[in-house]
């Protein structure tokens, strides 16, 4: 099985598909173009069972879909977010933010903690190109200053596991010595 790693729309695209018993909500097979995220489907549960908004110590970053659901041609958000880890041969680990609008999609790869005049910026119109075969960033300043404005509104992405912490953290495990202990229920090997 081949596994698309890239920060490209078809490696961030997922699918949501909600079923409901109550036909006031939604009618069956009916399709979205909305914009969504994993983060919309806990308060979107959350309401489709009738139960309270949860009060929580910090904000709630999803959103319920229910609006979407009663009404699909209706826009859930302006913009949707992500981000992804990549390793450049030549300087290391990279993140790429990601924001997507209906039409376009901006990614800003650079060093966590960078200034971000240091990034490398990917521009995708899904008018013109759903693909994301023409990088536009260069040609279309206007837009890249409008997404960038969005992206910069979110936290800095930061890695989530450093090599070096990860490893210096970890006992070093024995993985012999299961196997070299004596068998005691005598059976032979095999």
């Amino acid at each position: 099985m081949a596994t698309n790693v890239f920060n490209r729309r078809a490696s961030t695209d997922l699918p949501h598909a909600v079923c409901s018993s109550n036909r006031h909500i939604t009618q069956p097979a009916t399709r979205t173009r909305a914009l969504a995220e994993t983060v919309d489907l806990y308060p979107t549960l959350c309401e489709l069972a009738g139960l309270p908004k949860p009060e929580l110590p910090q904000t709630l970053d999803g959103k319920s879909l229910v609006p979407v659901l009663k009404r699909p041609s209706r826009g859930s958000k302006e913009a949707i977010f992500h981000v992804f880890p990549r390793n450049r041969r030549d300087d290391g680990e990279i993140l790429g933010r990601a924001v997507r609008t209906e039409r376009y999609r901006l990614v800003e790869w650079k060093k966590p903690g960078a200034p971000s005049s240091t990034a490398d910026l990917e521009l995708y119109d899904y008018q013109a190109d759903p693909l994301e075969t023409r990088n536009l960033a260069d040609a279309q300043p206007k837009v890249v200053a409008r997404l960038r404005a969005l992206l910069a509104k979110q936290p800095e992405g930061r890695p989530q596991i450093s090599p070096a912490k990860a490893t210096a953290a970890r006992p070093k495990t024995q993985r012999a010595a299961p196997f070299a202990r004596e068998d005691l229920n005598h059976e032979p090997p095999g």
